[in-house]
């Protein structure tokens, strides 16, 4: 199903893709739904994906806390800053360096939690860093980790069909995923930004799949392979409930996911 080079053309807008044959009973429209992926993959390399089967009152519960975190004193939310984490666990502060470099700074904030594992030899084992004036939000993010390794799961399992390999091949391989979630905030800016100031400066992402919840804000865009940039809508409070969802670099897929 890998199209030959000719088949990689530019694009002009994001589909939408309907995954509800892939996370639900009835999977008649499997065979479709891959396809479809694999197209946007090939042809497009960014996707929005819905019906996706992570609840609306997840992501909502989420958003809460993530607003209720950010509105802290600056003194609580440096209490759990991340560079005190040998394991890259906590609060990153606003203007904070990331891929960027030294091309500019990241006008946002953030709050960065991993799985919970026992230190070993492997260094970015370890545990979380949770503010203790807000012990309500752990749970929240970790039910929402659940919810998203599952769907990310989903996502490498069509990815498999996609490529004509058996459709759990990727599964042994995340048994122990490093997986983890950022909580980010853009405060609002006044007046014109310099050139090098971005809310998140244009990068590449690492890792495997990146899934991503927008709100009725927006600011996300993707970059067309001949240049210019296209916003990603924000699709937040759609009946279909959308989530924007990335791959990485070790398929060779780059995608963008909508809830």
């Amino acid at each position: 199903m890998i199209m030959p080079a000719a088949r990689i053309l530019d694009f002009s807008e994001i589909p939408v893709i309907d995954v509800a044959p892939l996370v639900g009973s009835d999977r008649r429209r499997e065979r479709e739904t891959v396809a479809a992926i694999a197209s946007a993959c090939q042809d497009v390399g960014f996707m929005y994906v819905r019906n996706h089967g992570v609840p609306g009152a997840t992501l909502d519960a989420l958003v809460a806390q993530a607003k209720r975190f950010f509105a802290l004193p600056t003194a609580e939310k440096k209490s759990v800053a991340v560079e005190d984490s040998p394991q890259f666990r906590g609060y990153l502060p606003l203007e904070y360096t990331g891929n960027e470099g030294e091309q500019g700074k990241n006008l946002q904030e953030g709050f960065m939690v991993m799985h919970d594992r026992p230190r070993d030899a492997f260094q970015m084992h370890g545990p979380n860093q949770w503010p203790v004036a807000m012990p309500e939000i752990r749970p929240v993010l970790e039910a929402y980790i659940e919810q998203l390794t599952n769907l990310g799961l989903v996502v490498l399992r069509a990815f498999a069909v996609a490529l004509e390999l058996p459709e759990h091949f990727f599964d042994e391989h995340y048994r122990k995923p490093m997986r983890f979630i950022r909580l980010l905030h853009y405060p609002p800016q006044a007046g014109q930004r310099a050139d090098n100031e971005f809310g998140a400066a244009p990068h590449t992402d690492y890792g495997c799949v990146t899934i991503l919840a927008q709100d009725e804000v927006g600011g996300l865009q993707v970059k067309r392979r001949g240049g210019g940039w296209i916003d990603c809508a924000a699709h937040c409070r759609s009946a279909a409930r959308r989530s924007p969802i990335f791959i990485g670099k070790p398929i060779g897929f780059r995608v963008a996911l909508t809830r």
